[in-house]
């Protein structure tokens, strides 16, 4: 998924229960999926920072995360979505639990 990743492909690892996404810095515009009503933001590189999500319940503001963090576990889709980080990679997953 890196290296996907690394040349700006959306590429998905999926499972009955995840789907899996790595992010480089950016916005993105992110498109709820009723089989996933749950969403979770993890720092795959040792920080993420700037991180600020929008239109989920539990929206954030520029906030730096590290690996381990469980701040931003099982998210919900709220109203329209996007994330923003600077610095970073990003693993946006979508669950189902």
């Amino acid at each position: 998924m890196k290296l996907f990743s690394e040349h700006h492909i959306d590429a998905w690892l999926i499972n009955k229960q995840n789907e899996m996404s790595l992010k480089l810095p950016g916005t993105y515009d992110m498109i709820q999926d009723s089989l996933f009503p749950y969403v979770s933001f993890l720092a795959y590189s040792e920080k993420v920072e700037n991180l600020s999500l929008k239109g989920f319940k539990y929206p954030l503001n520029e906030t730096t995360i590290v690996q381990g963090s469980s701040l931003t576990i099982s998210n919900e889709w709220s109203e329209k979505r996007y994330l923003f980080f600077t610095s970073g990679i990003l693993l946006v997953i979508k669950s189902r639990d």
